[in-house]
Protein backbone atom coordinates (compact mmCIF):
# COMPACT_ATOMS: atom_id res chain seq x y z
CA UNK A 1 0.00 0.00 0.00
CA UNK A 2 2.89 2.33 0.75
CA UNK A 3 4.33 1.84 -2.74
CA UNK A 4 0.92 2.65 -4.20
CA UNK A 5 0.74 5.87 -2.22
CA UNK A 6 4.22 6.86 -3.42
CA UNK A 7 3.29 6.03 -7.03
CA UNK A 8 0.08 8.04 -6.88
CA UNK A 9 1.92 10.97 -5.26
CA UNK A 10 4.54 10.93 -8.03
CA UNK A 11 1.90 10.88 -10.77
CA UNK A 12 -0.14 13.66 -9.17
CA UNK A 13 2.98 15.75 -8.52
CA UNK A 14 4.11 15.35 -12.13
CA UNK A 15 0.65 16.33 -13.38
CA UNK A 16 0.66 19.46 -11.22
CA UNK A 17 4.12 20.51 -12.41
CA UNK A 18 3.14 19.88 -16.05
CA UNK A 19 0.02 22.01 -15.61
CA UNK A 20 1.98 24.82 -13.96
CA UNK A 21 4.51 24.74 -16.79
CA UNK A 22 1.74 24.88 -19.40
CA UNK A 23 0.26 27.91 -17.66
CA UNK A 24 3.58 29.75 -17.28
CA UNK A 25 5.25 28.82 -20.57
CA UNK A 26 4.13 32.00 -22.43
CA UNK A 27 5.65 34.17 -19.69
CA UNK A 28 8.80 32.04 -19.61
CA UNK A 29 9.24 32.39 -23.37
CA UNK A 30 9.67 36.14 -22.84
CA UNK A 31 12.91 35.42 -20.97
CA UNK A 32 15.73 35.50 -23.50
CA UNK A 33 17.72 32.65 -21.99
CA UNK A 34 14.64 30.43 -21.73
CA UNK A 35 13.50 31.23 -25.28
CA UNK A 36 16.99 30.32 -26.50
CA UNK A 37 17.40 27.03 -24.67
CA UNK A 38 13.88 25.62 -24.54
CA UNK A 39 13.57 24.79 -28.29
CA UNK A 40 17.03 23.18 -28.19
CA UNK A 41 16.05 21.08 -25.21
CA UNK A 42 12.77 20.01 -26.85
CA UNK A 43 14.63 19.03 -30.03
CA UNK A 44 17.18 17.02 -28.04
CA UNK A 45 14.45 15.33 -25.97
CA UNK A 46 12.43 14.40 -29.08
CA UNK A 47 15.55 12.94 -30.69
CA UNK A 48 16.23 10.77 -27.64
CA UNK A 49 12.61 9.61 -27.55
CA UNK A 50 12.73 8.75 -31.27
CA UNK A 51 15.89 6.69 -30.71
CA UNK A 52 14.29 4.82 -27.82
CA UNK A 53 11.14 4.10 -29.84
CA UNK A 54 13.24 2.85 -32.77
CA UNK A 55 15.34 0.54 -30.56
CA UNK A 56 14.56 -3.11 -29.93
CA UNK A 57 13.66 -2.27 -26.33
CA UNK A 58 11.26 0.45 -27.41
CA UNK A 59 9.52 -1.83 -29.89
CA UNK A 60 9.29 -4.61 -27.30
CA UNK A 61 7.84 -2.19 -24.75
CA UNK A 62 5.29 -1.12 -27.37
CA UNK A 63 4.17 -4.72 -27.84
CA UNK A 64 3.89 -5.28 -24.08
CA UNK A 65 1.93 -2.06 -23.65
CA UNK A 66 -0.46 -2.90 -26.50
CA UNK A 67 -1.08 -6.40 -25.11
CA UNK A 68 -1.62 -5.01 -21.62
CA UNK A 69 -4.15 -2.48 -22.91
CA UNK A 70 -6.02 -5.20 -24.77
CA UNK A 71 -6.08 -7.41 -21.68
CA UNK A 72 -7.32 -4.58 -19.48
CA UNK A 73 -9.94 -3.76 -22.11
CA UNK A 74 -11.19 -7.35 -22.09
CA UNK A 75 -11.37 -7.43 -18.30
CA UNK A 76 -13.15 -4.07 -18.27
CA UNK A 77 -15.74 -5.19 -20.85
CA UNK A 78 -16.41 -8.42 -18.96
CA UNK A 79 -16.78 -6.51 -15.70
CA UNK A 80 -19.04 -3.92 -17.34
CA UNK A 81 -21.24 -6.65 -18.81
CA UNK A 82 -21.68 -8.26 -15.39
CA UNK A 83 -19.53 -11.34 -15.96
CA UNK A 84 -16.69 -12.39 -13.72
CA UNK A 85 -13.67 -10.43 -14.95
CA UNK A 86 -11.40 -13.48 -14.92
Amino acid sequence: MGAGVVLVAKVVGTAIVARLFALTQPALMRLRWFATWYPRWVSWKNGIIAQVHASWYGRAASVVLRRTRRGVGRVWRRWRDGAAPW
